[in-house]
């Protein structure tokens, strides 16, 4: 194996595929492989970068290459390219999104939510609703995440809000698929809307203002903490509420409800309940 830096001669035009090298990310030192940067992504501008002579980096005082960009997300970008599973946390997601297409890593893409499957995003549309879908409704829909109700257990989930006309993010208990309400307006239910307005219902009706408002491509992350009896939000890295909620033994699903032209995507962050946090309809 070659061990060189960027300034030696053999990482000069196309570079020895077992050249091991340092990468200075942001002032973040990375030590890999021409293969690990090259092989998985072929086409990546990261590829490029150790292929092409005119897509050569600069280099840092100690003759390492420099990457202008994040040192602390890059580590999930290069334990991608060597096969480990991603393991992100929301807060770290708009700025590794950004990293990612900046990159063109069009594997990564997917598991971030950019360039998702339709399976993955939600729009507003006509429908029928009502328990028994006879009714034809055209003013929201509320679409739920998974094909189970959670009733244990600490769950989380990111949704990104593409186009925030009238968005609103939270849980719902299955009587808002019963009554076919929008849910702030149903018991044991709790939404945060794009205006900064916070709804719940255990039992009472209550409004918050939480002066914290959210639009286009921000990152909604909703935390439901069943053992605790709490859930709370976020929006990108910020922490806006958290509400308790009473000991409610038919369980809870993620809920977007949506207006106008409004669009979200549900980011398929990985952890332990991923399975039951697939998007998989609407109630509309």
């Amino acid at each position: 194996m070659i061990l060189a830096t960027a300034q030696g001669g053999s990482l000069r035009g196309r570079h020895p595929i077992d050249t091991y090298i340092t990468i200075n990310v942001g002032g973040v030192k990375y030590v890999t492989t021409i293969a690990t940067l090259r092989c998985k992504e072929p086409n990546s501008l990261l590829a490029r970068h150790f292929e092409d002579p005119e897509a050569m980096l600069p280099v840092d005082a100690e003759g390492n290459f420099f990457l202008d960009r994040d040192g602390k997300c890059f580590r999930h970008i290069l334990n991608y390219l060597r096969g480990y599973p991603l393991c992100v946390k929301p807060e770290e997601l708009p700025v590794l999104s950004a990293d990612v297409n900046h990159f063109s890593l069009e594997g990564m893409k997917p598991l971030l939510g950019i360039d998702i499957s339709e399976d993955w995003r939600f729009v507003q549309g006509p429908g029928v609703v009502g328990p028994h879908r006879l009714h034809f409704r055209t003013g929201f829909v509320v679409s739920l995440c998974g094909d189970s109700w959670l009733t244990t257990g600490v769950h989380s989930q990111a949704f990104r809000a593409e186009r925030a006309d009238y968005v609103g993010i939270g849980i719902v208990s299955p009587r808002c698929v019963d009554q076919a309400q929008e849910f702030h307006k149903v018991e044991n239910s709790a939404v945060y809307y794009m205006s900064g307005v916070l709804y719940h219902n255990f039992p009472d009706h209550v409004k918050m203002e939480t002066t914290e408002s959210y639009g286009d491509g921000d990152l909604i992350t909703v935390i439901l903490d069943i053992p605790e009896m709490k859930v709370s939000w976020k929006r990108n890295s910020d922490f806006i509420q958290s509400v308790p909620f009473p000991d409610v033994g038919e369980g809870f699903r993620f809920a977007v409800v949506l207006k106008k032209t409004s669009t979200v995507v549900a980011v398929p962050i990985p952890q332990p309940v991923a399975s039951a946090l697939l998007p998989v309809g609407s109630i509309e």
